[in-house]
């Protein structure tokens, strides 16, 4: 730092080096908040407002940009053009990829470091929907306790009403010898004031927990053949994952006591 004085007024003089080299001290602190999501490399989101792009000289420069902005999810940084691109969006990939337009060569995309809240052996991740889910199966319970114990916990019974989540769940237990051989519940029921009538047969009435109702066209290839099919009782309430040898299916079967899927945000 320097000085010098004009009509008896001290004046400081700051090395615009200094500057620079603490604001990439602090970039490269905050670099570790970040992983990268390589499925968006040289792509860039249909929602992003290319024209708001700001220029800066590191991606930890861009990485503070977005932190500095509340809403800020991740960002897109270009090595070569110095382009920062901060997005306040959650990207769901294919959907969001832009196909023409802007050149998206050279931009990658840094989403924010999360970790799963519960996160043990019996986790499975999954980044799309920012969410993970554990599996119970050594404390068994009726639906309504396995709610219970979820909501306990900050999560909820599993919602898997995407493809990407279904597959997630399905994919990861199929075959899988950590989980064993026994039912699970998840977040898909008849509506709870209906669970006293009995249920019309070929009527399917189940919803998820977030209100949304089960989408059997997307779900029909995890159903057990035949299911759901009321199997000729009247209380079939509940739609669950029956495993038979490791081979995972979705069953609508009765109340029961039974392991249990819990979904979490990451955090």
């Amino acid at each position: 730092m320097g000085k010098f004085a004009s009509n008896g007024i001290v004046f400081l003089q700051i090395s615009t080096a200094f500057l620079l080299f603490n604001t990439t001290l602090a970039a490269e602190a905050s670099d570790s908040l970040w992983e990268t999501v390589s499925v968006y490399d040289n792509r860039l989101p249909q929602q992003l407002s290319t024209t708001s792009s700001f220029p800066v000289h590191c991606k930890g420069q861009c990485s503070l940009l977005c932190q500095r902005q509340s809403s800020c999810k991740g960002f897109f940084y270009n090595d070569v053009s110095k382009d920062c691109l901060p997005l306040s969006l959650v990207l769901s990939y294919p959907n969001d990829v832009i196909k023409n337009g802007f050149n998206s060569n050279g931009f990658r995309y840094y989403s924010h470091r999360s970790t799963c809240p519960v996160a043990t052996s019996d986790t499975l991740m999954h980044k799309p929907s920012f969410s993970c889910f554990q599996v119970t199966s050594d404390n068994l319970k009726l639906w309504m306790g396995a709610r219970d114990a979820c909501q306990d916990a900050g999560g909820t019974l599993a919602v898997l009403d995407t493809k990407d989540k279904m597959d997630t769940v399905m994919k990861a237990m199929v075959n899988n010898t950590n989980f064993p051989d026994i039912i699970y519940h998840m977040g898909c029921r008849r509506p709870l004031d209906k669970w006293s009538s009995p249920r019309p047969d070929g009527v399917n009435d189940f919803e998820w927990t977030n209100g949304q109702p089960l989408d059997m066209a997307l779900a029909a290839p995890y159903f057990l053949p035949g299911d759901p099919n009321n199997g000729g009782a009247q209380d079939e309430n509940v739609i669950d994952l029956w495993s038979n040898n490791y081979l995972f299916h979705w069953v609508d079967i009765a109340d029961g006591s039974a392991g249990y899927i819990c979904e979490f945000p990451l955090i």
